[in-house]
């Protein structure tokens, strides 16, 4: 009688064979498509803003449920990206070493910041879509899109709630871009960094502006 081994190595060690690859494609995931959904996402909620917000953001919601093959779209450019990108994104989180003690440097506190606000944003987005989408899948959502959100978000710890999770999907994602740029190669010299992250951080501040914007608009 033999001894089986498991075929299926563990994350760390998956992780240190395709180190360069893996982190590519992490890198490339939070930008395409999780953060052209996140953008999307933040303008099809600003329809809430505005004298006709209750209609324009319902109309909103149907036009964004009636495109074709909405499932498949959802589920290869939303899911399977978050699952992936969150489940490593977590393991490069917890295995990265804090040193914001000994040396409290503008790029440290951005390294940290960068993983406390990564495992916020992934908790915010699955519990937003277990709530908005999830929940309301195959029912006629289209008509009540609003007043769901409102109903949600008339509780003030559901507002706090929110405004953290936007706050800390946008300060991810707009610390991301430069990140991403100069992992893909896209900035070489020193002012080419410091522009990508003057973008990075007007991207996430806009996004931030138009979140609250939204959650307050909500509350009629």
């Amino acid at each position: 009688m033999t001894t089986g081994t498991s075929t299926a190595a563990p994350l760390p060690a998956i992780a240190e064979k395709h180190h360069f690859l893996l982190r590519k494609l992490h890198s490339l995931s939070g930008i395409v498509p999780l953060g052209l959904f996140f953008v999307e996402h933040m303008v099809s909620n600003f329809a809430a803003v505005g004298a006709n917000g209750e209609v324009e953001f319902n109309a909103t919601v149907k036009f964004l449920r009636g495109l074709p093959f909405v499932v498949f779209l959802e589920f290869f450019g939303i899911i399977l990206p978050l699952f992936f990108h969150g489940i490593l994104g977590m393991w490069i989180a917890f295995e990265g070493r804090v040193n914001v003690g000994r040396y409290s440097t503008p790029r440290n506190w951005a390294y940290v910041l960068q993983r406390v606000s990564g495992v916020i944003a992934l908790v915010f987005v699955v519990f937003h879509l277990l709530h908005f989408r999830f929940a309301s899948f195959g029912k006629p959502f289209e008509d009540v899109a609003f007043q769901a959100v409102h109903d949600r978000l008339s509780n003030p710890v559901w507002l706090v709630a929110y405004v953290i999770g936007v706050a800390a999907t946008a300060f991810h994602l707009g610390n991301g871009v430069p990140l991403f740029c100069n992992s893909w190669g896209l900035t070489i010299t020193p002012r080419s960094r410091s522009v990508m992250t003057r973008v990075g951080a007007a991207v996430g501040i806009v996004l931030f502006a138009m979140g609250t914007a939204s959650a307050f608009a909500f509350q009629r």
